[in-house]
Order: C-alpha cells, then structure tokens, then sequence
C-alpha cells in the first residue's frame, strides 16, 4: 500500500482545526498531522494537494445505529456505501447473532468495507429490544427467560 500525503488542506481533528495542513498515511494508517510539511516522505508517496479546494479532512465517522440486516441475496457489499460517505465504523442495532457474525468477519477481512460493532439485541432498553415486542405475541413464563438468557449472553 503506497503512503499518502494530503497538504495543503484544511484538517479538523475532532478539536482544533488547522487551516492549511498536512496528514500523511503510511500502510494505511495515519502518521503524522500537522500545520507543517512532515520532515521526511516515504520514496512511494503519492500526493494530494488541497491548494485551490475547499477540502476540510476529518476523522473516519461513527454511524451508531444501523441495522444491517442480511436481505436474501446480499451480504456484506451493502455497507460498502458508507465508507464513500466517510463511515469508517458501524454500530449494528438488533440484527440476528449469526448475521452480525458473519458479517463482523468479512469486514474484518476487508479494506473496502467499515469496522463493523455490534449491540445484537441486548441494547437501547434494560432486557433488550426485541423483548416487549416478543412477549407481546407470546407472554409466557418460558418466552421471557428466554429472551432474558439471550440478553445476557450478547451483552
């Protein structure tokens, strides 16, 4: 993976900004960040010059609440689209165990897809979510213990 150098673009780190600045990514991480040009460049470096553009860089996004469903067909190429929109991490919300198992493991082995998390169906609500719907439908003793067992183990 050759290394990049963005200079000359605007750069706001999450707390200060700076208005005309370099960050340079080597093997795809990012190894330096500042308002001067970094003392030495990897013989591979491409660079990308943000003079003339009102580019701003930013930390990779967090979508904290997707729900990644697998549809009959598809698989992990679903969250491709995202990572255009600078999404470098995903927090799945209630999707079945297996699905955010499977797809966790694809993204881990990908470079094109985000980092994917998951709250499975212990989150947003004490018990978890899938659980006042469930028992709803079926309100027995056996439902809820279930349903509770399966709270803790994916919490």
């Amino acid at each position: 993976m050759a290394s990049i150098l963005f200079e000359n673009v605007k750069v706001f780190d999450g707390n200060t900004t700076i208005p005309l600045g370099y960050v340079l990514a080597e093997v795809g991480q990012i190894s330096y960040v500042g308002s001067d040009s970094p003392p030495s460049l990897p013989s591979n470096c491409h660079r990308i010059s943000g003079s003339g553009k009102k580019w701003t860089l930013l930390p990779g996004l967090i979508d904290s609440h997707v729900h990644a469903h697998l549809h009959p067909g598809k698989g992990s190429e679903q969250l491709k689209p995202p990572m255009k929109l600078g999404i470098t991490t995903i927090l799945d919300m209630h999707n079945e165990p297996e699905g955010s198992t499977r797809l966790k493991k694809e993204c881990s082995e990908s470079s094109e897809l985000p980092d994917l998390k998951s709250a499975y169906h212990g989150a947003t609500i004490e018990g978890g979510w899938p659980k006042p719907i469930v028992l709803t439908l079926d309100p027995s003793k056996e439902v809820g213990i279930s349903i509770f067992a399966v709270y803790l183990y994916y919490s």
